[in-house]
């Protein structure tokens, strides 16, 4: 059920957030939800972004928690806009100069204005 609210909303949400979409298909407890993220979280289906303190469900394709599947979010200050890419190299570009690191996730946030927000130029 947790999945399928995350899916269905397609932006994040919060813990709480959930809580309250699932409330009426009985889960009555904000620890179920915070099991069922830690599950999904370690099955790689759910990253959490962390300035935001909320969940972005992962698409399929993506449902891993490698290295090379790393999440990008670039987070929009005005509108709250969350746009999310996923970019390979990402990770082994953040580490290539700490030796003998291995990487096992990582999540970058953008934080700036969207295309609707940006201030026009000059």
């Amino acid at each position: 059920m947790v999945l399928e609210c995350l899916d269905a909303s397609r932006r994040p949400l919060k813990a709480y957030e959930i809580l309250a979409a699932i409330r009426p298909r009985g889960v009555n407890s904000a620890m179920t939800v915070y099991r069922a993220l830690g599950r999904l979280r370690a099955a790689g289906r759910v990253r959490r972004i962390e300035s935001l303190n909320a969940f972005l469900a992962v698409p399929a394709g993506k449902e891993t928690a490698s290295p090379e599947k790393t999440l990008g979010v670039a987070i929009c200050d005005r509108c709250g806009t969350v746009s999310p890419f996923w970019d390979e190299a990402l990770a082994s570009v953040a580490a290539r100069d700490v030796s003998l690191f291995d990487v096992r996730s990582l999540t970058l946030e953008l934080h700036g204005f969207c295309g609707n927000c940006r201030p026009p130029p000059g």
